[in-house]
């Protein structure tokens, strides 16, 4: 796997993780610490507010899975709810 494919993954992981422990693993591996996501929707800076965002993301609409190629109609991918942002960067 070359390098562009797997930190695609890896940012695909880290939006698609409901648990906040493994989330915060996931984004400590991709992300410097002063790392900032922006979008025509939100934006956060740092790894700490980027977690939060993603948590704010899958709490308001759910655990849509996030995949290459793939489009926001997409079945959701369980039951269970997101947990809150726990990073503390």
């Amino acid at each position: 796997m070359n390098h562009a494919t797997e930190t695609a993954r890896r940012y695909l992981d880290s939006w698609n993780a409901a648990d906040a422990t493994e989330r915060c693993r996931l984004l400590a591996h991709l992300w410097a610490d002063d790392g900032r996501y922006a979008d025509p929707m939100m934006s956060a800076s740092g790894i700490g507010a980027i977690d939060g965002m993603i948590a704010a993301v899958q709490q308001k609409f759910g655990r849509w899975p996030m995949r290459k190629g793939s489009r926001s109609r997409a079945a959701p991918m369980s039951r269970r709810s997101p947990t809150t942002a726990a990073c503390s960067r």
